[in-house]
């Protein structure tokens, strides 16, 4: 390492950054690969490989990155039975020496200054910040889809507006020593997981900064069973974190219109009607107004329409 190199790592705090993989360990190297070439030096990798101590995907991805293990440039954890990437996660946390942690998926990428810019933001007074993110397709192909840009300038608009992919978020190590973990949920488990960090500390921020690629499949375009528990869990959590009236008010609005919603991706169609209709009977403003038609529009057309729209759009990015 160059002297300048050894003189930033000691100014710098230490960055954990957990990797979890399962599978599809082809591009590991590629997202390894862009942690440690970033500017800001002080950075320990950890993988955590949940395909079960032993099994051909195990040894598989052991043999890709043997190169990364022997000249310790990784921690390679090994889990005994897959668990999921929420406890994949918890067990990279458990090691993790750094006092400030991120993630990244493992065909993931960083741009090669996200983790110096988000600890800029994190040392401005916050313990949680969340940077956005470039879509990337089969293709090539870079997009910035509503859902590809952090949302959460404080508590009460991340209740509102939150957006958080894992690799989207880094915080003070400290949060989760006091609790602040992933749960074991079928889905919305980043999103979970940041309003665990926000029973501990209030203190969140995110910004505009594109921070890293995330890369999607074919796989991650067949609709996925959803969980209508995981909606109810978050949203309990949610209306937990806040004592604001108002706050509370347009959570319980929006919690009805997300009911609409998920119950329609699950083609329950009379459930998605009745939250509809009871989103339709508290409109209170010309805004409200516009998202009940659109509300409107979506369930009656239909989850199979709507995803044969936005089937269409894809095929107009390829």
């Amino acid at each position: 390492m160059l002297k300048k190199e050894e003189q930033l790592v000691k100014e710098q705090e230490l960055v954990s950054v957990i990797i979890p993989t399962y599978k599809r360990s082809i591009n590991l190297t590629r997202a390894i690969n862009s942690v440690i070439n970033q500017d800001y030096k002080n950075i320990e990798v950890i993988v955590v490989d949940d395909n079960g101590k032993g099994s051909d995907y195990q040894l598989e991805t052991e043999n890709r990155i043997k190169e990364y293990i022997e000249n310790k440039k990784v921690i390679y954890i090994v889990r005994d039975l897959n668990g999921g990437g929420g406890q994949a996660r918890n067990s990279g946390l458990n090691e993790a020496s750094g006092k400030i942690i991120t993630f990244l998926d493992d065909d993931d990428v960083y741009k090669k200054d996200k983790i110096s810019k988000q600890v800029e933001h994190l040392n401005e007074g916050n313990d949680i910040v969340l940077c956005s993110m470039v879509v990337v397709n089969e293709s090539g192909n870079s997009f910035y889809p509503e859902w590809s840009k952090a949302k959460g300038k404080n508590l009460n608009d991340f209740l509102i507006n939150g957006n958080a992919y894992t690799p989207m978020i880094m915080f003070r190590r400290r949060l989760f020593e006091a609790g602040g973990c992933f749960e074991k949920v079928k889905m919305l488990q980043d999103h979970i997981f940041v309003l665990n960090l926000l029973k501990i500390s209030k203190n969140i921020n995110s910004f505009k900064y594109i921070g890293f690629e995330h890369h999607i499949h074919n796989e991650e375009r067949v609709s996925k069973n959803i969980d209508v528990n995981c909606f109810l869990n978050k949203q309990d959590k949610e209306i937990g974190l806040t004592n604001d009236e108002k706050v509370i008010a347009k959570l319980k609005r929006k919690h009805i219109k997300e009911l609409a919603l998920v119950y329609s991706r699950k083609n329950c169609y009379f459930m998605s009607l009745k939250y509809c209709l009871k989103f339709i009977c508290g409109i209170s403003s010309a805004k409200e107004l516009v998202e009940g038609i659109k509300l409107s529009i979506r369930v009656i057309a239909g989850n199979k329409i709507f995803n044969f729209i936005n089937g269409f759009r894809e095929v107009l990015l390829k």
